[in-house]
């Protein structure tokens, strides 16, 4: 640690030990610290309001909880009743809130989680008089220090809508899950977990729904497609017509799928995009393209009709007088 001290109190949270308060040459301290066992390095946290050793401490929600412990150590001890809680996702920044006092001072205590309430169980109160006292506190926040590595934390990319509420047996609503890749690195995936507290017995609760983002180049739609005849006419069985489709919007310069009158699917980036057919029949011919790209729900079309004319034959006529 950065400073040196006794009777800190340590909780892990993720990968990481947060030590709170204790008592130190100078006297008893507020500083709170985090270790990094994987770079072996410390990081100091905003310190706490109330000096302490011998607190309890807990994962709460997104918050560190701090409660009780000893002010003083000069017979006899001096215990504190305060509560005060740090919002983690602001580390190292931030600073500590103050919430409602405990009912009573006390520190030492055995502490841990249960049924997300926050136990604190016997310790030292005033005079060094020593209790058998079961203390509760009830945030309605997920209690975490019972079980190392668990902590929640916001993701920045992913909102939900409602965030809470009450579903009567037998039926359900509906939570919007917006993810958002705003500061996000393209070609990187992003995970994380929406967990869902409850109180159905037939669950866990937190029940935890994987998510993952990926994220990809910005996709241009194809707006639309106006198909012309390039090729001068009139046309005659066995003629090569050349075919013009403009794509929308104008300078189009993404990538997209064509078929042309629902035929092998192939791929361009051309605007236009020019190609040839062959008529071998007489007729009133009809030609569709269509044209889409980025997931569409439908592709973007356009006809024209090509005519195709006869032959016309002129035979000689011979007259004779009789």
């Amino acid at each position: 640690m950065s400073t040196a001290r006794a009777y800190g109190r340590a909780i892990t949270i993720g990968d990481y030990i947060y030590v709170v308060g204790g008592n130190a040459a100078s006297g008893i301290s507020a500083l709170v610290e985090r270790y990094d066992p994987a770079a072996n390095t410390w990081t100091a946290a905003p310190s706490m309001p109330t000096a302490r050793a011998d607190a309890d401490a807990f994962a709460v929600g997104d918050y560190l909880y701090v409660t009780g412990g000893i002010s003083s150590f000069v017979l006899p001890w001096t215990p504190t009743n305060a509560v005060e809680r740090y919002y983690l996702p602001n580390f190292p920044g931030g600073a500590w809130e103050t919430m409602p006092a405990a009912p009573e001072a006390f520190g030492g205590a055995a502490f841990g989680c249960a049924n997300d309430r926050m136990w604190s169980i016997g310790g030292a109160g005033p005079n060094t008089t020593f209790y058998t006292t079961n203390r509760w506190n009830d945030e309605g926040l997920p209690c975490s220090s019972c079980a190392p590595g668990l902590v929640w934390m916001d993701i920045p990319w992913v909102t939900e809508v409602p965030t809470n509420g009450v579903v009567p047996p037998d039926t359900a609503f509906d939570v919007d899950v917006t993810f958002d890749t705003t500061g996000l690195t393209v070609g990187e995936c992003y995970t994380g977990s929406l967990g869902l507290l409850h109180d159905d017995p037939g669950w866990a609760s937190p029940f935890f729904i994987p998510l993952m983002l990926c994220v990809e180049e910005a996709c241009e739609e194809v707006a639309g497609v106006e198909l012309s005849v390039v090729s001068p006419g009139p046309f005659y069985p066995g003629a090569t017509v050349e075919f013009s489709a403009d794509i929308a919007p104008d300078g189009f310069t993404g990538p997209y799928n064509y078929s042309i009158n629902g035929g092998p699917v192939q791929v361009s980036g051309d605007d236009p995009l020019l190609f040839s057919l062959t008529f071998t029949e007489p007729g009133t011919q009809t030609v569709e393209i269509a044209v889409w790209n980025c997931d569409m729900s439908a592709p973007a079309t356009d006809t024209v009709e090509v005519i195709v004319n006869y032959y016309t034959t002129y035979l000689p006529m011979i007259l004779k007088n009789y």
